[in-house]
Protein backbone atom coordinates (compact mmCIF):
# COMPACT_ATOMS: atom_id res chain seq x y z
CA UNK A 1 0.00 0.00 0.00
CA UNK A 2 3.06 2.55 0.90
CA UNK A 3 4.73 1.76 -2.35
CA UNK A 4 1.73 2.66 -4.17
CA UNK A 5 0.82 5.63 -2.59
CA UNK A 6 4.48 6.59 -3.09
CA UNK A 7 4.75 6.04 -6.51
CA UNK A 8 4.59 8.65 -9.17
CA UNK A 9 0.72 9.14 -10.33
CA UNK A 10 2.02 11.07 -13.63
CA UNK A 11 4.97 11.46 -15.32
CA UNK A 12 5.93 14.49 -17.14
CA UNK A 13 9.18 15.25 -18.84
CA UNK A 14 10.78 18.42 -20.17
CA UNK A 15 14.15 18.85 -20.79
CA UNK A 16 16.58 17.33 -18.26
CA UNK A 17 13.81 18.02 -15.59
CA UNK A 18 10.36 15.64 -14.69
CA UNK A 19 6.92 16.64 -13.15
CA UNK A 20 6.47 12.98 -11.08
CA UNK A 21 4.54 13.82 -8.31
CA UNK A 22 3.31 10.79 -6.08
CA UNK A 23 -0.38 9.49 -5.45
CA UNK A 24 -0.27 10.46 -1.86
CA UNK A 25 1.13 14.36 -2.53
CA UNK A 26 -1.30 14.57 -4.94
CA UNK A 27 -4.38 13.02 -3.07
CA UNK A 28 -3.57 15.34 -0.31
CA UNK A 29 -3.45 18.29 -2.53
CA UNK A 30 -6.86 17.47 -4.07
CA UNK A 31 -8.14 17.71 -0.67
CA UNK A 32 -6.43 20.50 0.84
CA UNK A 33 -6.65 23.04 -2.08
CA UNK A 34 -10.34 22.50 -2.41
CA UNK A 35 -10.68 23.59 1.42
CA UNK A 36 -8.89 26.02 1.41
CA UNK A 37 -10.46 27.86 -1.54
CA UNK A 38 -13.68 27.79 -0.08
CA UNK A 39 -13.09 28.84 3.09
CA UNK A 40 -11.54 32.37 1.11
CA UNK A 41 -15.19 32.27 -0.74
CA UNK A 42 -16.58 31.64 2.21
CA UNK A 43 -14.71 34.75 4.00
CA UNK A 44 -15.79 36.63 1.19
CA UNK A 45 -19.36 36.46 0.92
CA UNK A 46 -19.51 37.41 4.81
CA UNK A 47 -17.58 39.90 4.10
CA UNK A 48 -20.14 41.52 1.40
CA UNK A 49 -22.36 41.03 3.24
CA UNK A 50 -21.46 42.26 6.68
CA UNK A 51 -20.44 45.43 3.89
CA UNK A 52 -23.55 45.80 2.71
CA UNK A 53 -25.04 45.76 6.41
CA UNK A 54 -22.94 48.51 7.49
CA UNK A 55 -24.15 50.67 4.50
CA UNK A 56 -27.87 49.63 5.15
CA UNK A 57 -27.06 51.01 8.93
CA UNK A 58 -25.56 54.11 7.59
CA UNK A 59 -28.51 54.49 4.95
CA UNK A 60 -31.03 54.17 7.29
CA UNK A 61 -29.48 56.81 9.74
CA UNK A 62 -29.94 59.52 7.27
CA UNK A 63 -33.86 58.59 6.98
CA UNK A 64 -36.77 60.40 8.78
CA UNK A 65 -37.82 58.87 12.43
CA UNK A 66 -40.41 56.68 12.42
CA UNK A 67 -43.23 56.03 15.19
CA UNK A 68 -44.49 52.67 15.98
CA UNK A 69 -47.93 52.80 14.07
CA UNK A 70 -45.52 53.16 11.17
CA UNK A 71 -43.02 50.70 12.11
CA UNK A 72 -46.43 48.00 12.59
CA UNK A 73 -47.34 49.29 9.12
CA UNK A 74 -43.71 48.18 7.58
CA UNK A 75 -43.78 44.87 9.23
CA UNK A 76 -47.39 44.20 7.73
CA UNK A 77 -45.82 44.86 4.46
CA UNK A 78 -43.02 42.95 4.74
CA UNK A 79 -40.59 45.39 4.59
CA UNK A 80 -37.35 44.98 6.78
CA UNK A 81 -36.96 47.00 9.80
CA UNK A 82 -33.40 46.81 10.94
CA UNK A 83 -31.61 49.78 11.36
CA UNK A 84 -34.63 52.03 11.09
CA UNK A 85 -34.56 55.19 13.06
CA UNK A 86 -37.26 56.01 15.63
CA UNK A 87 -38.46 58.28 17.80
CA UNK A 88 -41.45 57.42 20.06
CA UNK A 89 -43.64 59.17 22.42
CA UNK A 90 -44.10 57.04 25.80
CA UNK A 91 -43.15 56.24 28.99
CA UNK A 92 -41.00 53.15 30.76
CA UNK A 93 -42.80 50.61 32.50
CA UNK A 94 -42.56 50.57 35.93
CA UNK A 95 -41.12 47.26 37.39
CA UNK A 96 -40.20 45.63 33.55
CA UNK A 97 -36.58 45.54 33.34
CA UNK A 98 -34.13 43.34 31.86
CA UNK A 99 -30.14 42.51 32.62
CA UNK A 100 -29.05 41.00 29.27
CA UNK A 101 -26.00 38.10 30.59
CA UNK A 102 -23.01 38.00 29.00
CA UNK A 103 -22.43 41.33 27.20
CA UNK A 104 -18.75 42.06 27.05
CA UNK A 105 -16.92 45.20 26.79
CA UNK A 106 -13.44 46.18 25.84
CA UNK A 107 -12.70 42.63 28.25
CA UNK A 108 -14.84 43.41 30.92
CA UNK A 109 -17.95 41.37 31.76
CA UNK A 110 -21.43 43.12 31.82
CA UNK A 111 -25.12 43.43 30.75
CA UNK A 112 -27.25 45.51 28.42
CA UNK A 113 -30.00 47.34 30.26
CA UNK A 114 -33.34 46.78 28.72
CA UNK A 115 -36.32 48.71 29.75
CA UNK A 116 -40.14 48.13 28.43
CA UNK A 117 -41.22 51.95 26.65
CA UNK A 118 -44.89 51.80 26.11
CA UNK A 119 -45.96 53.63 23.39
CA UNK A 120 -49.56 54.24 21.08
CA UNK A 121 -50.60 50.91 22.58
CA UNK A 122 -47.39 48.59 22.03
CA UNK A 123 -44.70 47.61 24.54
CA UNK A 124 -41.16 47.56 23.01
CA UNK A 125 -38.10 46.73 24.89
CA UNK A 126 -35.49 49.53 24.77
CA UNK A 127 -31.83 48.41 24.88
CA UNK A 128 -30.27 51.74 26.69
CA UNK A 129 -26.87 50.50 27.19
CA UNK A 130 -24.22 48.83 28.89
CA UNK A 131 -23.52 48.56 32.26
CA UNK A 132 -20.33 46.73 34.29
CA UNK A 133 -20.90 43.51 36.16
CA UNK A 134 -20.44 43.42 39.85
CA UNK A 135 -17.65 41.03 41.09
CA UNK A 136 -20.13 39.00 43.03
CA UNK A 137 -22.24 37.60 40.03
CA UNK A 138 -25.44 37.69 42.92
CA UNK A 139 -25.08 41.40 42.85
CA UNK A 140 -26.54 42.69 40.54
CA UNK A 141 -26.12 46.48 38.92
CA UNK A 142 -28.79 49.03 40.60
CA UNK A 143 -30.53 50.21 37.41
CA UNK A 144 -32.58 53.86 37.47
CA UNK A 145 -36.61 54.05 36.99
CA UNK A 146 -37.48 56.40 34.44
CA UNK A 147 -40.67 58.43 35.79
CA UNK A 148 -42.72 60.53 33.39
CA UNK A 149 -43.77 61.06 29.83
CA UNK A 150 -41.04 61.59 27.48
CA UNK A 151 -40.06 61.45 23.52
CA UNK A 152 -36.46 58.86 22.70
CA UNK A 153 -34.60 58.12 19.42
CA UNK A 154 -32.96 55.37 18.55
CA UNK A 155 -32.36 52.10 16.18
CA UNK A 156 -34.73 49.48 15.27
CA UNK A 157 -32.65 45.90 16.15
CA UNK A 158 -34.19 42.88 15.61
CA UNK A 159 -32.92 40.13 17.68
CA UNK A 160 -31.26 36.70 16.27
CA UNK A 161 -33.30 33.49 17.36
CA UNK A 162 -32.64 32.86 21.16
CA UNK A 163 -30.08 29.95 21.98
CA UNK A 164 -30.12 28.95 25.31
CA UNK A 165 -29.15 26.28 27.64
CA UNK A 166 -31.47 24.33 29.56
CA UNK A 167 -35.19 25.98 30.53
CA UNK A 168 -34.53 28.79 32.34
CA UNK A 169 -35.55 31.94 30.84
CA UNK A 170 -35.31 34.56 33.17
CA UNK A 171 -33.53 34.68 36.81
CA UNK A 172 -34.99 36.09 39.88
CA UNK A 173 -38.34 37.30 41.59
CA UNK A 174 -38.55 40.99 40.65
CA UNK A 175 -37.21 43.33 38.25
CA UNK A 176 -34.61 43.66 37.16
CA UNK A 177 -34.46 40.13 35.70
CA UNK A 178 -31.26 38.70 34.39
CA UNK A 179 -31.33 36.92 31.20
CA UNK A 180 -29.18 34.75 28.87
CA UNK A 181 -31.22 35.56 25.56
CA UNK A 182 -33.87 37.96 24.34
CA UNK A 183 -36.23 35.24 23.42
CA UNK A 184 -39.28 37.81 22.85
CA UNK A 185 -42.14 35.48 22.29
CA UNK A 186 -41.21 33.64 25.64
CA UNK A 187 -41.25 36.83 27.34
CA UNK A 188 -44.34 38.09 26.36
CA UNK A 189 -45.76 36.18 29.69
CA UNK A 190 -43.64 38.27 31.81
CA UNK A 191 -43.52 41.40 30.11
CA UNK A 192 -47.07 41.98 28.46
CA UNK A 193 -48.81 40.35 25.62
CA UNK A 194 -48.39 43.69 23.51
CA UNK A 195 -44.34 42.99 23.07
CA UNK A 196 -42.90 43.71 20.05
CA UNK A 197 -40.65 41.73 18.04
CA UNK A 198 -37.52 43.79 17.96
CA UNK A 199 -35.63 46.08 20.20
CA UNK A 200 -35.08 49.47 20.11
CA UNK A 201 -31.17 50.67 20.63
CA UNK A 202 -31.42 54.18 22.39
CA UNK A 203 -29.25 56.83 20.84
CA UNK A 204 -25.98 57.78 22.10
CA UNK A 205 -27.34 61.08 23.05
CA UNK A 206 -30.43 60.19 24.86
CA UNK A 207 -31.31 61.14 28.52
CA UNK A 208 -31.87 57.80 30.89
CA UNK A 209 -28.90 55.45 29.33
CA UNK A 210 -25.69 53.96 29.74
CA UNK A 211 -22.71 52.92 27.86
CA UNK A 212 -23.77 52.64 24.26
CA UNK A 213 -21.53 52.23 21.43
CA UNK A 214 -23.94 50.78 18.83
CA UNK A 215 -22.80 49.13 15.41
CA UNK A 216 -23.68 46.16 13.19
CA UNK A 217 -23.28 42.87 14.68
CA UNK A 218 -20.18 40.54 13.84
CA UNK A 219 -16.80 40.99 12.33
CA UNK A 220 -16.11 44.30 10.24
CA UNK A 221 -16.04 44.14 6.39
CA UNK A 222 -12.13 44.42 6.39
CA UNK A 223 -11.71 41.52 8.91
CA UNK A 224 -13.34 39.44 7.05
CA UNK A 225 -11.76 40.29 3.46
CA UNK A 226 -8.30 39.86 5.21
CA UNK A 227 -9.46 36.10 6.90
CA UNK A 228 -10.21 35.71 2.39
CA UNK A 229 -6.88 36.68 1.87
CA UNK A 230 -5.14 34.55 4.16
CA UNK A 231 -7.13 31.68 2.70
CA UNK A 232 -6.37 32.49 -0.61
CA UNK A 233 -2.23 33.01 -0.01
CA UNK A 234 -2.70 29.13 2.19
CA UNK A 235 -3.90 27.69 -1.42
CA UNK A 236 -1.43 29.53 -3.45
CA UNK A 237 1.52 28.49 -1.34
CA UNK A 238 0.24 24.53 -1.38
CA UNK A 239 0.45 25.16 -5.05
CA UNK A 240 3.54 26.23 -5.55
CA UNK A 241 4.90 23.75 -3.27
CA UNK A 242 3.29 20.70 -5.03
CA UNK A 243 4.62 21.84 -8.56
CA UNK A 244 8.17 23.06 -6.79
CA UNK A 245 8.71 19.87 -4.31
CA UNK A 246 7.64 17.54 -7.40
CA UNK A 247 9.65 18.97 -10.75
CA UNK A 248 13.18 18.04 -10.17
CA UNK A 249 16.22 16.96 -12.31
CA UNK A 250 16.41 13.49 -13.64
CA UNK A 251 19.72 11.93 -13.21
CA UNK A 252 21.25 10.59 -15.99
CA UNK A 253 22.93 7.45 -16.26
CA UNK A 254 26.79 9.14 -16.14
CA UNK A 255 25.24 11.28 -13.25
CA UNK A 256 24.94 7.97 -11.15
Amino acid sequence: MWSFLKAPMVRIRIGRRVFAPSVLNTSLVLVLLPFLLSLGHWQLSRGSEKAARQLAYEARGREQPVDAEALAGLLRAGEDIRFRAVSLVGHYADGAQLLLDNQPHEGRPGYHVLTVFVTQGRRILVDRGWVPAHPDRRQLPAVAAVPGELVLRGRVAVPEPAFRLGNALIEGERSPWRVQALDLPALRGILGEGLQDYVVQLDRGEAHGYLRDWRPAGLNPERHFGYAVQWFALGSLLSILYFVLNFRREESDGDR
